[in-house]
């Protein structure tokens, strides 16, 4: 079956408070007790499942410079991309960028400044 986040409350008091949690990707067997890493994208799909209750999630990946988001030919930050026009130029793991984008959940590029500098993250949404 799909990867299930279970009491996902927690990560959603800290998002309130506008504090980013680390997550780890392992997870626990349930039937033997093993735990094993799973790939990220999947882990931040299951908590995106889990949150939808508490509210509307967005995957959030940050850019390896300190635009909040991709940069467009005028100078600006592009709106919206299509998932292959992400390179490693732009994240550290642009195939988990394109993983992410395969699912339901709402995909933004962003800096760390992006996401906390103002009233909501900005950035460049992922074309779904």
């Amino acid at each position: 079956g799909s990867l299930r986040a279970a009491n996902a409350g927690w990560v959603s008091a800290l998002l309130k408070q506008r504090v980013v949690p680390v997550v780890s990707a392992l997870v626990e067997d349930p039937d033997s007790g093993a735990v094993h890493e799973v790939p990220a994208a999947e882990a931040v799909q299951a908590l995106g499942r889990a949150l939808e209750a508490s509210f509307d999630p967005v995957a959030c990946v940050l850019t390896t410079g300190d635009r909040s988001g991709l940069p467009s030919e005028e100078g600006g930050i592009q709106n919206v991309v299509e998932p292959d026009a992400v390179t490693d130029e732009d994240v550290p793991e642009p195939s988990i960028v394109r993983r992410l984008a395969e699912s339901d959940l709402p995909v933004l590029i962003t800096s760390l400044q992006g996401l906390l500098g103002g009233a909501g993250p900005t950035g460049t949404r992922l074309q779904s």
